[in-house]
């Protein structure tokens, strides 16, 4: 069994502090490969949105990709994480009260805020939400 977890180092603003801490490359995911059984219980982790490896129901991320992600987190470069949502994207809510419902990123952060639109009513409501709760349409 192999698993990866990417894990980032970037600066983090408390009230009354400031810290260095290690966040998730990419929130919610988990490269795994292994044991079809435990990969299962891993994918009902809370917040876990996909495991990735070598599951017939997964995507599966080449060894080379893998490989290059660890040197590149080992290395002595100052890495950032990235969005993968843009403000104008069409998203749709995967979680919470808002669920099924589409919308479009209005702008990015640890919460994005996004507009959820009532095309009927011509009308629409935004919310913060994380990332990991939304998908690209």
């Amino acid at each position: 069994m192999d698993h990866f977890l990417p894990l980032l180092h970037v600066w983090h603003r408390w009230s009354d502090r400031i810290r260095r801490i290690a966040v998730p490359a990419f929130p919610g995911y988990l490269f795994f490969r292994g044991d079809p059984d435990v990969r299962r219980v891993v994918s009902r982790t809370r917040g876990v949105v996909r495991v990735l490896g070598g599951a017939a129901d997964s995507a599966v991320v080449p060894d080379a990709e893998v490989l290059a992600l660890r040197r590149a987190l080992a290395s002595e470069h100052v890495l950032s994480p990235e969005p993968r949502l843009t403000p104008g994207s069409p998203v749709e809510v995967l979680r919470g009260p808002l669920e099924g419902l589409r919308g479009t990123v209005v702008r990015n952060g640890r919460q994005s805020r996004f507009v959820v639109e009532v095309p009927l009513l011509g009308q629409g409501i935004s919310v913060d939400l994380d990332e990991v709760d939304v998908e690209p349409v």
